[in-house]
């Protein structure tokens, strides 16, 4: 059995295909009915973690988003 770490997931209209964001930065498009992965996009990000997948409303696009490196201020 295959297990998949995956931050978001987008499922395309006519539910065939769902399309995951994962923390290296890549893009996994999956067979809905067999659980497949049919495609990878590799290092959209620089290998920065995808925190959101959207699909356009004409399933034609996939929009990747991810979130800058938090930095925290320590004042010694």
């Amino acid at each position: 059995m295959l297990f998949v770490v995956f931050e978001q997931v987008a499922l395309t209209r006519d539910g065939t295909t769902l399309i995951s964001g994962h923390f290296d930065g890549s893009v996994r498009f999956w067979s809905a009915a067999k659980g497949d992965s049919v495609r990878e996009l590799t290092a959209l990000h620089g290998k920065k973690q995808v925190t959101s997948v959207v699909l356009s409303s004409d399933g034609r696009r996939v929009l990747t988003y991810f979130e800058k490196e938090r930095k925290k201020n320590i004042r010694t």
